[in-house]
């Protein structure tokens, strides 16, 4: 299949925020104990529990009711931890390092299932398959690696990023993978055939952070130039402009309606997926927001900043909606 590239996009919406919907965090709580940066946070996908990855080395699990117990400690990476995430069905964690290798941990038991080695530099990303058989990673050494969970291997090797790759995720039906990078591209990849089904081009500078809508019909990328940019079919649908600093973090609502963005701006911002419209502001936010991710209702928001901790929060509008 012929490889299709970004397509030139017509003139950005304007940050149109009268009559927006701004929603506040309530806070439920604040979790201490990691000693250096958290990078990346996640939600189990039943909603008990919150993982965060350090640069102090280790991954923590925490319960996500208001006394945000803490489960586990895992400390077997030499190296700062870049990114976690859960199971689809929540019982094992998996985390990528600096230290090359990416670890899938029991929480049931605080083991370590699976070490997955094959990359040559820093990996910054790890996802789980929908199905919980494969893992995606994302690596400093230009590549992304499918592992086959049942055995440790490596299925696939995908080349062809110029840059650091970022981050890796998986579509929702499992077929297809989506990472960014440094070269400034996104790339959208065939997990069965390895085959580059897309380069999504236009950021002029690198992509930090790459996601699909929840219903499949959408790619959503987000970088240092400042922007979120949405494609449909390979080609950019939509520009997002308002944020004053690089996006680190972009995902969807559950319904697929609406794009939150995350930036070095100190703003998490709304934006209706199929109008472009700037549509209100998710706060108060405490610095820099790192990473965040959202419940399957949209209810509960984990979200990391620059002080250490994480914060379990409430949403107090479920109206997620920009009509």
């Amino acid at each position: 299949m012929r490889k299709k590239r970004g397509s030139l996009v017509p003139p950005p919406m304007q940050d149109q925020t009268a009559n927006s919907l701004d929603v506040k965090l309530v806070p439920r709580r604040t979790l201490q104990g990691h000693s250096g940066w958290v990078w990346d946070v996640a939600l189990s996908p039943d909603g008990t529990m919150a993982a965060s990855a350090s640069n102090d080395a280790t991954v923590r699990v925490w319960g996500t009711s208001a006394t945000g117990s803490l489960h586990r400690v895992f400390k077997d990476h030499s190296g700062p931890v870049r990114a976690v995430s859960f199971s689809p069905d929540s019982q094992r964690v998996a985390s990528a390092s600096d230290d090359m290798i990416v670890r899938v941990w029991e929480i049931g038991t605080g083991a370590v299932s699976r070490a997955l080695q094959g990359h040559s530099g820093c990996v910054r990303s790890a996802a789980f398959s929908p199905d919980g058989q494969l893992i995606a990673s994302a690596s400093d050494d230009q590549t992304v690696r499918v592992w086959d969970l049942s055995t440790g291997e490596t299925l696939r090797v995908f080349h062809g990023h110029e840059g650091w790759v970022r981050i890796v995720k998986f579509s929702p039906d499992g077929k297809l993978l989506a990472s960014a990078a440094d070269d400034c591209t996104a790339r959208i990849w065939d997990v069965q055939t390895g085959e580059c089904r897309a380069v999504l081009t236009g950021h002029s500078d690198y992509v930090r952070t790459v996601n699909f809508s929840p219903d499949g019909s959408m790619v959503a990328t987000g970088s240092k130039d400042r922007t979120v940019r949405l494609w449909r079919d390979g080609a950019v649908s939509t520009l997002l402009e308002g944020h004053c600093s690089w996006v680190k973090d972009v995902i969807f609502s559950p319904d697929s309606s609406m794009v939150i963005s995350a930036a070095d701006d100190s703003t998490i911002r709304l934006w209706s997926s199929t109008s472009g419209t700037a549509c209100g502001k998710l706060g108060p936010v405490q610095g820099w927001e790192r990473a965040m991710a959202f419940s399957r209702d949209g209810k509960l928001v984990v979200s990391t900043a620059d002080d250490m901790t994480v914060r379990i929060l409430e949403t107090d509008d479920q109206v997620w909606s920009c009509q």
